[in-house]
């Protein structure tokens, strides 16, 4: 069973914003950092204060079409296409 972060997505998207970059750290590519919060979208990583977050293929690929998309209002049908993909999408 996967840990839930204390967070909505609102606060994710609003952190990601926000979070000021660092110029003395590497770029990571595929990192998002955000306080405690590192997710490695490649790797499908999810950490919280050093602490491997354990999530289901669609929660992770659920939170990375959120990460990704910040700040924008999204449908039902596009989260379910663009997560779930088109197939699965019921009528």
């Amino acid at each position: 069973m996967g840990r839930l972060l204390p967070l909505t997505w609102r606060d994710i998207a609003s952190q990601i914003n926000n979070h000021p970059r660092h110029p003395d750290r590497p770029h990571t590519e595929g990192v998002v950092q955000f306080g405690e919060v590192r997710i490695n979208l490649l790797t499908m990583e999810v950490y919280r204060s050093s602490q491997l977050l354990t999530f289901a293929a669609m929660e992770f690929k659920t939170l990375k079409f959120f990460v990704q998309n910040p700040f924008r209002v999204l449908s039902r049908d596009e989260l379910l296409n663009e997560v779930w993909g088109y197939e699965a999408h019921a009528s």
